[in-house]
């Protein structure tokens, strides 16, 4: 038995197809037979996604928010992550199937091929994403910041024409879209992490077919 979250999924299989899933019970999960032939293997397990491989599916649950695009205009919640129930892990990459996905499109959120290491770079990627977001929001309150000084030193009776004077407008234009370039460069680089890594598709093959390439070479 795995001893906490931080359980090495990887221990056995050193990369493998991670198949997220949500769902309010365990009998909503496709029979066994039907997951079997689409990974073309019954080689697989299927586990809770808050059991002892949490932190794993919490990067992936994590990504997957971050790429809505509710969020790209609302910005990140530090903790906000798509709901995940269970997951199956096997050794197999796994082909998108088109019946499949349709069928089961409000349940399943697809799947990863992934090593260890890969965690490590999508953890590092969305910190920069929230970073982004961060120094965004915070340029983005000073002219707020500036009128509640105007307010708050007028109603005490405070003299400072320094803060009296201050062109608010003059530091919203300046400010304006501060920072914004920071977010899309940093969600175009969660991007390429997904869709490299999601499901068999042409951009992971690419990756996987680079190494034989060069080798060639």
């Amino acid at each position: 038995m795995e001893a906490n979250a931080m359980s090495n999924l990887f221990e056995k299989i050193t990369k493998g197809s991670i198949l997220l899933w949500n769902v309010n019970d365990e009998s909503e999960l496709p029979k066994r037979k039907e997951i079997a032939s689409l990974l073309g293997t019954e080689n697989f397990n299927c586990y809770k996604a808050n059991g002892h491989h949490r932190n794993y599916i919490r990067t992936l649950g994590r990504l997957k928010y971050c790429l809505r695009p509710t969020t790209k205009e609302e910005g990140p919640g530090y903790w906000e992550t798509v709901p995940i129930s269970h997951f199956y892990f096997t050794a197999e990459r796994i082909q998108p199937n088109s019946f499949f996905v349709l069928k089961y499109s409000t349940k399943c959120s697809g799947s990863f091929y992934l090593e260890d290491n890969d965690f490590t770079d999508c953890g590092r990627l969305i910190q920069s994403y929230l970073h982004a977001w961060h120094v965004f929001d915070e340029v983005k309150r000073w002219s707020e910041k500036v009128e509640k000084h105007k307010e708050e030193i007028q109603a005490s009776g405070i003299q400072d024409s320094v803060i009296e004077d201050f062109d608010v407008a003059n530091l919203k234009a300046m400010t304006d879209g501060y920072g914004a370039q920071a977010i899309d460069r940093a969600l175009s680089s969660l991007r390429d992490w997904h869709d490299q890594h999601y499901w068999f598709s042409q951009a992971s093959q690419s990756s996987a077919d680079e190494p034989a390439e060069q080798a060639a070479a």
